[in-house]
């Protein structure tokens, strides 16, 4: 998954900047990924199968942050994105709930290893990153908007 997933960035890279279209097929990606883990978490699923798949979300997740950054004409088409489809429905679509990550790092912090992988760990400082990404305007429009990981 992760050689798909870094082709997919390499051939965009070789294209040029992502399109709003692009980007768009890429969240929409990441959004069946997250309902898929956030369902997985809340019914207290934690398999070695149901940890790897909750995990690509995380991933997922993390590098298309990583991708936002470096392309500033991505970042700009995720941002008509959220205003098109209003603040809350595109948090709502694209991260997974505060409290699923709660419980998820309960789960994986027990012991004296973390038992999932790092970008699960790091999450609410990805989606920090994210958020400044997108700007003050976004960053403080959306503190107080419980589906934007508040």
């Amino acid at each position: 998954m992760k050689n798909i997933f870094i082709l997919l960035v390499a051939a965009t890279a070789l294209t040029g900047c992502p399109k709003e279209s692009d980007v768009k097929d890429m969240v929409e990606g990441l959004q069946e990924k997250k309902s898929k883990a956030e369902e997985l978490i809340l019914s207290n699923s934690y398999s070695t199968e149901n940890l790897l798949i909750m995990q690509e979300y995380f991933f997922d997740f993390s590098e298309k942050v990583h991708l936002l950054k470096a392309e500033e004409k991505a970042s700009e088409s995720v941002k008509k994105m959220v205003k098109k489809l209003g603040q809350k429905k595109f948090c709502q679509d694209f991260f997974i709930s505060k409290d699923a990550w709660a419980m998820i790092n309960q789960y994986c912090d027990q012991g004296d290893y973390y038992a999932c992988s790092a970008e699960m760990k790091e999450f609410p400082f990805i989606v920090e990153q994210f958020k400044s990404v997108l700007g003050t305007n976004f960053e403080s429009s959306s503190s107080g908007v419980k589906e934007c990981f508040n």
